[in-house]
């Protein structure tokens, strides 16, 4: 029953964990307001979250990445990434405090992680100091995907949401995403 007046009206969805999901319609159908709310950017106006029979509350996207959900948004440049900054400080931003020790930030511990994390998802080139700006968009989806693939133990993803996550990027870059999604599916199954 979510709903977000004049945007989603009554959706019901079921999820279960290693399951993709797509959800597709034209511009304007509601699909990118759906993802919104499932991440606590907007308020819902009816209907609940639910994630192992527990329901919850998604008042801001700290709430949805507390409790391991994770957006990849239409806007990558806008809305995923700190484009002036390294790769690496995009692939830790959202988890400071893992690497972190009295507030202060431990680099070696973020760059080993970063370097883990460009691995996985098979950045090119394979440089955690080098500023997003200058990577090709497929490029820079990977980073968007990885600083939330990369996380474990309570920073585990639980469900990823993905808008329009193979727009604006080559063909090699898009079943590269493809790819990575499956494993995650996978791995989570």
């Amino acid at each position: 029953g979510l709903t977000r007046r004049g945007h989603v009206r009554g959706i019901d969805l079921t999820v279960r964990q290693g399951e993709i999901l797509g959800i597709t319609g034209m511009v304007g159908a509601g699909k990118t307001e759906l993802l919104r709310l499932l991440f606590g950017v907007d308020a819902l106006d009816g209907g609940g979250i639910w994630i192992d029979g527990k329901r919850i509350t998604l008042r801001r996207p700290q709430d949805a990445v507390a409790q391991g959900i994770y957006l990849v948004p239409e806007e990558r440049r806008k809305q995923g990434l700190h484009v002036e900054n390294s790769v690496r400080s995009n692939i830790t931003l959202p988890f400071l405090q893992a690497y972190s020790q009295l507030r202060f930030i431990l680099k070696s511990k973020e760059t080993a992680h970063s370097k883990k994390v460009i691995e996985e998802v098979g950045l090119q080139p394979p440089r955690p100091e080098i500023a997003v700006r200058t990577l090709s968009g497929g490029n820079q989806q990977k980073i968007v995907i990885g600083k939330w693939l990369g996380q474990s133990g309570r920073y585990a993803p639980r469900l990823l949401l993905f808008d329009e996550a193979t727009q604006g990027i080559d063909i090699k870059a898009k079943r590269d995403v493809y790819d990575l999604v499956q494993t995650v599916s996978a791995e989570a199954g």
